[in-house]
């Protein structure tokens, strides 16, 4: 999938793609084209940029966590919301939820036996 959304990875865009054990061994399809904004087209080019740089192939040109964290997409609008203004849903991990479920896929084996 990730060649069918970046492209077919090559030496001028990872130069130690060469050196990876069995890379010679693998069959890369071919698809030179990047088509994040085909498949992701409402996303500003500064997630695309974001996007492509979490993506990059080349370990050594791929973003970092902070790099990330401190990208311009984080900063553009719609800002992110505040942990505390997400909706919230009651866990249903609960023991009272577990015995409940487990009581009611009883009962609907007994039913179908």
């Amino acid at each position: 999938m990730q060649c069918q959304l970046l492209g077919t990875p090559t030496p001028r865009i990872w130069p130690d793609l060469r050196n990876l054990p069995n890379a010679s061994s693998v069959h890369w399809p071919d698809q030179p084209y990047n088509f994040l904004r085909r498949h992701f087209p409402e996303v500003s080019a500064a997630g695309l940029a974001l996007l492509n740089g979490l993506l990059t192939y080349d370990e050594s040109q791929r973003l970092t966590a902070q790099q990330a964290l401190d990208h311009q997409y984080f900063r553009e609008r719609p800002f992110p919301r505040r942990p505390e203004d997400m909706p919230s849903f009651p866990s249903t991990n609960t023991p009272a939820s577990i015995s409940a479920g487990r009581a009611s896929a009883a009962a609907a084996a007994a039913a179908a036996a």
